[in-house]
């Protein structure tokens, strides 16, 4: 008799511990959807990282998720609210069972700046969770909520500093088929480069980046730091800045540079 009350006792309290269970994992998604949210009003893009899922965080690296979302911030302001409304989920939480997927609508609203990449007053998207051991984390984020196509930008940076390091023949590796052809070879690129002068630094004027509505070409102003004899002048080594207008396409390799436009060299006092 007591035997069988302690079983039952037992099975009562293993019942319990699995519907309590099943009770504090049902809040898991939207306590990490709301920890994402927070990491987005304060612009701590680390954290923001640290909840993706590890799926997500193989398709990009921690510094360059980090860069992006930089990005975004200076196209479009910082984000200032940010509000989740659950969809669906594919299961439910019984006991120790749970879902495999949960879905979110996430709409950011942003600070806005005066530029020709003013965001609307609200951008609306799907984010997806999955489960992650005991915890949830963010597997996809629809592209609404992303905005303009960074990518060209990675490609940019690459340039910047291949230049910078004087790895001509890396930067020479960014340019399109054509612009390559154009060049003949990655020693004739060094070799027009050089005789520019020595690339002392590169940086990009994101303000006026642009893309194409069809996402197949962009255009980006850089400024390029210069040390060398200025171009019609005399023989001596001075410092001086140029600007340059970059146009980028997508090609079967990636995002390439297809057209870089130097202006006039301007000596610095």
């Amino acid at each position: 008799m007591f035997a069988l009350l302690g079983a039952l006792v037992l099975a009562v309290v293993g019942v319990g511990v699995a519907y309590g269970y099943g009770v504090s994992q049902s809040g898991a998604p939207q306590r990490a959807i709301s920890a994402y949210c927070a990491a987005l009003r304060q612009a701590n893009y680390t954290a923001a990282y640290d909840l993706l899922a590890p799926a997500a965080q193989a398709r990009i690296p921690r510094q360059q998720y980090v860069s992006d979302e930089q990005a975004r911030d200076a196209f479009y302001g910082r984000v200032s609210a940010c509000q989740t409304q659950l969809l669906g989920a594919d299961g439910r939480f019984i006991f120790w069972r749970q879902p495999t997927l949960v879905m979110y609508a996430l709409t950011l609203q942003r600070a806005g700046i005066a530029s020709a990449h003013s965001a609307p007053a609200a951008a609306t998207g799907h984010v997806a969770l999955t489960p992650d051991g005991a915890s949830w984390r963010i597997s996809a984020v629809d592209a609404s909520l992303l905005g303009i196509d960074l990518d060209p930008l990675t490609v940019v940076s690459d340039f910047c500093q291949a230049l910078t390091a004087h790895n001509y023949t890396r930067a020479y590796g960014d340019l399109s088929p054509p612009f390559q052809h154009e060049q003949g070879s990655a020693s004739g690129f060094a070799k027009a480069f050089g005789a520019v002068g020595k690339v002392t630094s590169c940086v990009d004027h994101l303000s006026t980046y642009k893309v194409a509505t069809d996402d197949r070409s962009a255009t980006l102003a850089l400024t390029l730091g210069v040390s060398g004899a200025l171009p019609g002048g005399s023989a001596t080594s001075v410092a001086f800045t140029m600007p340059a207008t970059m146009t980028l396409i997508r090609t079967a390799q990636g995002w390439r540079i297809d057209e870089l436009t130097l202006g006039a060299p301007t000596p610095q006092s």
